[in-house]
């Protein structure tokens, strides 16, 4: 769901709405595993694959001990915007380091 199509992005349901009702946050959390199990297979550097690993620890226990379902039901949407930005961040920084490596091969 865009953000411009939310209202009352401040009030603590828009979280629920956006992430939990809409079925994307169920869609995002299969494809997200299903990329760093992916990436992960493609490195043989132990090193490299913590690297990825920590940039993509939201896919693990981490994600799950930090903020879960609960929290994204009663967060304002804009809390929720700024962890999914994280979430980004390591996306991205985990796809430097695994091009980077795989260039050098």
């Amino acid at each position: 769901m865009p953000v411009d199509e939310l209202t009352n992005i401040d009030n603590k349901r828009a979280g629920r709405e956006a992430i939990l009702d809409s079925g994307i946050g169920q869609r995002f959390a299969r494809a997200v595993n299903r990329y760093a199990d992916w990436l992960v297979e493609m490195i043989d550097d132990p090193v490299i694959v913590a690297q990825i690993q920590d940039h993509l620890d939201f896919t693990d226990n981490v994600w799950t001990y930090e903020y879960g379902v609960s929290d994204v039901e009663s967060d304002p949407f804009m809390k929720s915007y700024y962890r999914l930005s994280d979430v980004s961040a390591g996306v991205a920084l985990s796809e430097v380091v695994a091009i980077s490596y795989l260039l050098k091969q």
